[in-house]
Order: C-alpha cells, then structure tokens, then sequence
C-alpha cells in the first residue's frame, strides 16, 4: 500500500474530519444555491460568495491542523522516519490530499458560478 492510499484512508476513516468536510460543502451547497435563486444582481451574489472565502480559509485551515495532528497521534511520521525519505514522503501525501479536497471544493465553487452567470 502507498503512502498516499495510507494516508487518504486514514482521512476516510476519521470520525471527525470526513463527516465536517461533507456538512461543510453541504452548507455550502445550500448556501450558494439559496444566494442563486434569490439574487438577481450578479455583483451582490459574487460579493457576498467573497466574504464566505473567509469562512472558506478558516475552514481549512482547521481541517489541515486537525488531520496533521491526527497523522503525529496515529504516528505515522516516526515510524516512517526510519525509512529513507519516508517523512518527505508523508509530508507530500498529507498536502496531496489536503490539495485534492480544496480542488473539490473549487470545482463545485466555479460550477455555482458558471450556473449563475448562465441564469
């Protein structure tokens, strides 16, 4: 097993993190589709997804704390340690999956947008 499959089902697995990111983008959802049908000015919409950016960095960055601090308690880093390049290769299997979920989030971001400018 890679160090990436590893490390996804260790994130699969949480009982925290995976069921946070899922109602976060399910709020978001629900969020942006609500600011969709109501709106009727593309600028106000566009804005008020902006200031949800902040709640978006937040979000994230709490997410990547946690699943880092996850990765040292199920100690992950120091039994790979031992093995040459071991830690460099946790530490790119950890900011992969972290990139993976935020390209998700954007794609779904960028399709909401699409749909506005379409509407």
């Amino acid at each position: 097993m890679t160090i990436y499959k590893y490390i996804k089902k260790l994130f699969l697995n949480s009982k925290i993190l995976l069921p946070l990111y899922v109602i976060f983008i399910g709020f978001t959802l629900e969020y942006s589709v609500k600011l969709l049908i109501r709106s009727s000015d593309i600028l106000m919409a566009d804005k008020a997804l902006g200031s949800f950016s902040v709640y978006c960095f937040v979000f994230f960055t709490y997410i990547s704390f946690e699943f880092c601090r996850k990765c040292k308690k199920d100690n992950i880093e120091e039994c790979l340690q031992s093995i040459s390049g071991g830690y460099k290769q946790v530490l790119k299997s950890q900011l992969l999956l972290l990139n993976n979920l935020i390209l998700i989030f954007t794609a779904i971001i960028l399709i909401l947008q699409f749909a506005q400018y379409i509407k």
